[in-house]
């Protein structure tokens, strides 16, 4: 499946909330039932991951296979990577400086994105550009404040994707980055992160391993499977979902042991 026309850096796509033959959560949404039951108290959740795992994926799948609360329909609002770029050699600049980061839309996703498409029990799938990074001139000739501008505008242009799906009928799940997500800022560039441009009714959710475990991402060292290292958040044994107020998340959610993506062929 390819994206529409447009450069597309925020893709929604909706689901039914209706679908025929939806089913309880299956054994292996089980270790997700607090994650999924937030949605008896919100009309959204905006999930901060890990780039690079299978943890992500499964989650958005078994959002898609819950019953839904008060008939609403499912929202899933994913967050892309690219630019609005108005010159070719700006283009090139940031394709060959820039695009370095691999963000939600891996296979797995995208396996999920074409099911949506195909699965009868399935509403159709509906795009939507959003998370714009705003470009002007080659990305080597950028300053601090330059970056910084067009970081703002990206996380700005993120949350107003997310705000313009959130309605009644909806339930809106949302993924991106965990920088991304916070109420907080956790980077001195992103002044106002697009977690904090969510209302109350929109949980922000930081996903965390305490057992660590491996994700393949891309970082200037290169695209490559990295070890991660347990996180440390004190959860009791068995406890997945806590507060994550003083981390600059409403919650932080334990997804168990990090499986990482395939490399891309």
């Amino acid at each position: 499946m390819k994206l529409s026309g447009m450069l597309a850096v925020y893709m929604v796509f909706c689901v039914s909330a209706c679908a025929q033959g939806a089913t309880s959560p299956t054994a292996q949404c089980a270790p997700y039932s607090e994650l999924l039951a937030l949605e008896q108290s919100y009309s959204g959740v905006y999930l901060g991951e890990l780039h690079g795992t299978l943890n992500s994926p499964d989650i958005l799948k078994c959002f898609m296979d819950a019953p839904r609360v008060s008939q609403r329909h499912l929202v899933l609002s994913l967050e892309g990577s690219g630019s609005i770029l108005t010159d070719p050699e700006v283009e090139a600049s940031y394709r060959q400086n820039g695009a370095k980061g691999m963000g939600v839309l891996t296979p797995p996703v995208w396996a999920l994105v074409e099911r949506a498409a195909s699965d009868p029990s399935l509403a159709g799938v509906a795009f939507q550009e959003n998370g714009s990074m705003k470009v002007t001139k080659p990305l080597e000739e950028w300053d601090t404040a330059d970056y910084e501008a067009a970081m703002q505008f990206r996380e700005t242009d993120i949350a107003d994707g997310i705000l313009g799906v959130v309605a009644p009928d909806t339930f809106v799940v949302s993924l991106g980055g965990n920088l991304h997500v916070a109420r907080a800022t956790r980077n001195p560039a992103i002044k106002s992160p697009a977690g904090s441009q969510m209302p109350a009714s929109i949980a922000t959710v930081f996903l965390v391993s305490s057992e660590g475990g491996s994700a393949h991402y891309c970082t200037d060292e290169g695209c490559q499977e990295w070890d991660v290292a347990p996180q440390d958040y004190g959860f009791s044994p068995g406890e997945r979902l806590k507060s994550g107020e003083a981390y600059g998340y409403d919650y932080i959610f334990d997804v168990g042991p990090l499986r990482p993506i395939p490399a891309p062929e």
